[in-house]
Formats: structure tokens, C-alpha cells, sequence
């Protein structure tokens, strides 16, 4: 499932390019303000343009940790290793930070929650007492309100045995849900949600893991801006936003996320897609592998 006109890539890159224009403090602020200004702004292909940096950004870092771990000892090499580390840090975060604002922002606009809920209604009334497997590419928290609204009690990647208190920053903890590392969903719960690119309540704590948060408790914290002002924090959003998906999708929580979209394909009885414009490789890798499955056994 895929919704909301309004987070398209076009006008997701209108919307963050007229954000970035004005962009203004540190020195990394500016640095994004001027790089998003050399984008052209009827590029076709400038949403990937805008993020595809910021992608590998976020594989240099881990990488810059795989490197560090060895010469710990050697203050020459882990200084500018930090250093380095940091700034890219504070870039990642920066963008994904304005660019989440926006998503969270315009899925609660305009009734959305409303005509989800429609959406919602006659996917549950047909799959009557047998599993319902929903699996979305949207980010924002829609599809869960929807089936709250609809009093429904699902399952999604936060194991719900235990919540935890999180330290998020200086003086500040949130609530949360650990992410599942296995297919350990409760039977009893007969609807399950799985997020296949991530959810703005989703994050990795460093020195914790990757944890689910209520994005009420999320908005309270104002999260967006603790994100964008802060240089020093533990947090990374865990959402896959452009389209080099192939190999961020290898890596928990998507990986699992995927095993979970692909077993359920297999097992299924009936697909419905809705809005999904099938730009998504490895989506279509999925489906077309059980569609030639299904059609060699038949």
C-alpha cells in the first residue's frame, strides 16, 4: 500500500527545496543550503539528486566506524576519524531531519487519517477471521492510526512484550519498543503491519539498537528540530528514502521487514495493491519471483 498525493517525489523535492532556501546557522546548515541550491529544479530525477549524498553519507559513516575500532589507540588517526565522523553525523541527520518534517507534516493534513480509514474498512471486513498482511511504503503514522481507529489489534516490527525507557539526549528519554530481530509475530494477532522502508517513529539509538517510538511522544519532544539543532545526539532515523534501496534493504530492521513481504507472498490467497506506481526494485523483484512461482506450478 502506497498513499498520499502529497508525498510524491515531486512535490516532496518542491516543498524541501523552498525549506533549504532558507536555511541558515552553522556552518553545515549553510553547506546544505548552498548544495541545494546547484539543484535543478526541473530535473526529473532531483529528488534522488538531493538525497543520493546524503545516502552515502550514511554508508561512509559506517564505514568510518568498521575503520576507527582498529586504531583506537592512535590519537593521530582516531581524532580526524571523529572529527570526520561527526560532521558527516550532523549532515546526515540535518537533511533526513527536514525532509521527515515534511512527510510528517503533510500526512496529517487534509483529512488523510479519514479517507485511509476508508481505505482500511473494506481489507479488514474481507479478510473476515484470516491473516491480513499490510505492507506499506509510506513513512508516516496513517495506516497504524487507521486500524487503532478501527479498533483493531495488530502486530508491526516493535516486539509489544516490554517497553523501555531510551535516552535520546542530555536529560532527555523516551518510551520505546525494541524492533524485532526474527519473525516472532503472535499468532493471536491477526492483522500484521510491516513498514518495508521504515517509519518515522523508528530510529537506531547508538549503544541501544533500533527502537519504535510513539510519534506522539515523538512531536511532544519536537524530535524534527532536536535532530536538526543538535551536533551531539544518538539518534538515526531508520527510513530508506531514496532509490538505492537494493542493498539498504539487506540490512536490519528491512531486511526482516522484507523476509516477512515475501513469506507472506508466498502464502497468501489474494494481493491487493493500492497506489503503489511500481517504482520500487526490489518490491517488484518480490512480486515478480512469486508470480512466476505461482504461474510455473500452476
Amino acid at each position: 500500500m502506497s498513499y498520499n498525493p502529497e508525498l510524491s517525489t515531486t512535490s516532496l523535492t518542491e516543498q524541501l527545496l523552498e525549506e533549504l532556501s532558507y536555511l541558515t546557522g552553522s556552518e553545515v546548515h549553510n553547506a546544505i543550503r548552498d548544495f541545494a541550491a546547484t539543484v535543478e529544479r526541473d530535473d526529473p530525477n532531483n529528488f534522488e539528486s538531493l538525497l543520493g549524498p546524503f545516502d552515502a553519507i550514511s554508508h561512509g559513516l559506517s564505514v568510518l566506524g568498521e575503520v576507527g575500532g582498529p586504531f583506537g589507540r592512535h590519537k593521530n588517526i582516531i581524532e580526524p576519524l571523529n572529527e570526520s565522523s561527526r560532521i558527516l553525523g550532523f549532515l546526515h541527520r540535518v537533511m533526513y531531519a527536514k525532509v521527515l518534517r515534511i512527510i510528517d507534516y503533510n500526512a496529517y493534513g487534509g483529512g488523510d487519517l479519514e479517507n485511509m480509514s476508508r481505505l482500511v474498512s473494506p481489507l479488514l471486513s474481507a479478510s473476515s477471521n484470516d491473516l491480513l498482511t499490510v505492507c506499506t511504503l509510506n513513512y508516516d503514522n496513517l495506516l497504524p492510526a487507521a486500524l487503532l481507529n478501527a479498533n483493531v489489534a495488530f502486530a508491526d516490527l516493535a516486539s509489544g512484550m516490554r517497553s523501555q525507557s531510551v535516552s535520546l539526549s542530555d536529560g532527555v528519554a523516551l518510551d520505546g519498543y525494541m524492533l524485532r530481530s526474527k519473525r516472532d509475530f503472535p499468532s493471536a494477532r491477526k492483522v500484521r503491519l510491516v513498514n518495508l522502508h521504515g517509519s518515522l517513529s523508528w530510529f537506531n539509538v547508538q549503544g541501544v539498537g533500533d527502537v519504535k517510538f510513539d510519534i506522539g511522544d515523538l512531536r511532544e519532544l519536537e524530535i524534527w528540530d532536536l535532530l536538526e539543532k543538535s551536533e551531539h545526539n544518538t539518534l538515526k532515523p531508520l527510513v530508506i528514502l531514496t532509490n538505492k534501496k537494493a542493498n539498504a534493504v539487506r540490512q536490519p530492521p528491512f531486511s526482516l521487514a522484507y523476509a516477512e513481504f515475501e513469506k507472506q507472498l508466498e502464502s497468501s490467497t489474494h494481493w491487493c495493491i493500492i497506489g503503489y506506481g511500481f517504482g520500487d526494485t526490489p518490491v517488484n523483484e518480490l512480486m515478480g519471483r512469486q508470480l512466476l512461482g505461482r504461474w510455473f506450478e500452476d
